[in-house]
């Protein structure tokens, strides 16, 4: 209820953009041209270590989308603080992906391996692990980093199907939050921002 209340007051006419609107807006574009990156089938190359959790929205709706940076923080925080409990940081945590087409990610020092497909086109990465469980990641890049984020309603699906980890990392504030953005939008989609490694 409280997010509907907040974009409820964000409303406005079509016709009529504030100043606030029209500069925000030129902020926004500016900020993309700065940080925009030609990406090419090598882009994903390399050593990627995390930096922070990562909480996007792809959704049509102008409005979810007007307050999406705003619930997306939100979530940010408390996945950052989840994190923090559960000890992952920058020297634990990374992806690896090399030019032979496999990959090792590291999650707290532990290791997963296997081989990926990276399509720029859609800019997303398939990743296949050696027992032959696939995910499907979307990627964004931006200078030296990499935004790596999963659909949520998939991840929240392995999180319900192993309870034990939903109650045990993430506390009520946590899934109040959640279901409240994911019931609000469509295509909520959660992972990691992660730093090229030199």
């Amino acid at each position: 209820m409280a997010f509907v209340l907040l974009f409820a007051g964000m409303a406005t006419s079509s016709k009529a953009q504030s100043l606030n609107e029209i500069f925000g807006n030129i902020k926004d574009q500016v900020g993309n041209l700065i940080n925009q990156v030609t990406v090419t089938e090598t882009s994903i190359l390399g050593k990627w270590t995390y930096l922070q959790p990562a909480c996007e929205f792809k959704s049509e709706n102008l409005l979810a989308q007007a307050g999406g940076a705003a619930a997306a923080t939100k979530v940010e925080d408390e996945l950052a603080a989840v994190c923090t409990k559960l000890g992952i940081e920058s020297g634990n945590t990374s992806f690896e992906f090399k030019e032979d087409g496999t990959y090792i990610q590291t999650i707290k020092g532990k290791e997963t391996k296997g081989t990926y497909t990276f399509d720029k086109t859609n800019m997303m990465v398939v990743m296949k692990g050696t027992l032959g469980f696939s995910t499907t990641a979307y990627l964004k890049f931006s200078k030296d980093q990499m935004t790596l984020v999963y659909e949520a309603d998939k991840v929240w699906e392995i999180a319900k199907q192993v309870a034990s980890i939903a109650s045990k990392f993430m506390d009520s504030t946590l899934l109040t939050i959640f279901n409240s953005v994911s019931d609000n939008y469509e295509g909520m989609r959660l992972g990691f921002d992660l730093q090229k490694a030199n």
